[in-house]
């Protein structure tokens, strides 16, 4: 099942939908160039995929993803089946990025998705009190450390909408009462310039995630 949707509280329930009937999810990154997603859905060859009422898509998007609404998704009950339990049960695809050639599928089973969820909680301490704050698009599996994990160990999600502006991140941070969020070094480098920055003084922030590439000390220096 592709998974073709902005950050939202929709593609959480997507995904856990998927698991609990035993679909295998394959995140299609929203923004990308039809070209790109039609390769990704060509490859995964996808049986259909969660995409937006309403929007367009060319012919051959439409052939290559079999779009349909969440709404037509319920109505569909033939696709449920016995979700596999077993430890090499593949759970979802996910694509890298294509900078050094044609994007890959990287299978994830569910061993590695429960070491990574077990690990994740014992690092960063995630609890039923945990509120943890969802900035990076959930086509990046570096986002499915906050979701999985705090949702695990009965925490809270707030999910941001896309594009989210520093000045708008340290207003949720506070008005959400986040401890818990998770995002690359470039996010980071973009808040710690950021006039707002004092604010985060005044949060219930603790713990921050960052991976997905090189991160330099004075960033996180700035949080001190």
């Amino acid at each position: 099942v592709g998974i073709h949707l902005e950050n939202s509280a929709e593609y959480v329930v997507a995904i856990l939908a998927c698991l609990t009937v035993g679909a295998v999810f394959v995140p299609i990154p929203y923004s990308d160039p039809e070209e790109r997603i039609c390769r990704i859905a060509h490859d995964c060859g996808v049986t259909l995929t969660l995409a937006p009422g309403g929007r367009a898509y060319s012919a051959e998007a439409e052939r290559a993803l079999r779009p349909i609404s969440s709404a037509e998704a319920v109505t569909n009950t033939g696709l449920i089946r016995e979700p596999p339990n077993g430890p090499d049960a593949l759970l979802y695809l996910v694509y890298t990025s294509g900078t050094t050639g044609d994007p890959k599928g990287v299978m994830i089973r569910r061993k590695s998705l429960r070491n990574f969820v077990r690990n994740t909680i014992d690092t960063f301490g995630l609890d039923t009190g945990t509120r943890a704050l969802c900035v990076s698009p959930f086509h990046f599996d570096g986002a499915f450390g906050s979701l999985f994990s705090v949702l695990v160990a009965g925490g809270s999600l707030v999910v941001a909408d896309p594009g989210l502006l520093p000045g708008e991140f340290f207003q949720l941070l506070l008005a959400e009462e986040i401890t818990h969020t998770s995002f690359s070094p470039s996010l980071l480098r973009l808040l710690t310039s950021s006039r707002d920055l004092p604010r985060l003084a005044g949060s219930r922030l603790r713990t921050i995630g960052l991976g997905g590439e090189d991160c330099a000390p004075d960033p996180i220096s700035a949080l001190y």
